[in-house]
């Protein structure tokens, strides 16, 4: 083993402590931010509704409205992001296969072929789910 990861791994040995503390906190901290993107996105959706039919609305009225909408609008991210990766997962799947059989210019071809469906796909998906 080389000196530079005999070095890495005393640190980890030494600070295993902290950094399980740390990813646990950046788990919760990304589940947090998790839960506010899918409150607020509701909340504005409600907000612009009833801005739309001249109504009142408040930051409460939102956040009320966010809670009541959230596992609506969980639901319909969760289901873009699983037909998104779906998708990807079939056109990556036969251009991994080409190159593992050594099929290089084919999987090339193909690679670019790839690209230029999935990029649509993606910004299909960042609109749908915004």
């Amino acid at each position: 083993a080389s000196a530079s990861s005999l070095y890495f791994q005393a640190i980890l040995n030494d600070h295993s402590n902290w950094m399980l503390v740390g990813m646990i906190f950046i788990i919760i901290l990304f589940i947090l931010l998790l839960v506010m993107r899918i409150l607020s996105r509701g909340a504005l959706i409600k907000s612009i509704e009833k801005h739309s039919k001249n109504e009142p609305s408040n930051f409460s009225a939102g956040l009320q409205d966010g809670k009541k909408y959230f596992w609506r609008v969980l639901l319909i991210s969760f289901l873009i992001q699983a037909a998104v990766m779906a998708v990807a997962l079939l056109i990556i799947t036969p251009i991994a296969f080409l190159f593992m059989t050594k099929s290089y210019v084919l999987g090339a071809l193909l690679t670019l072929a790839g690209v230029v469906i999935i990029i649509p796909l993606l910004v299909l998906a960042f609109f749908l789910s915004n």
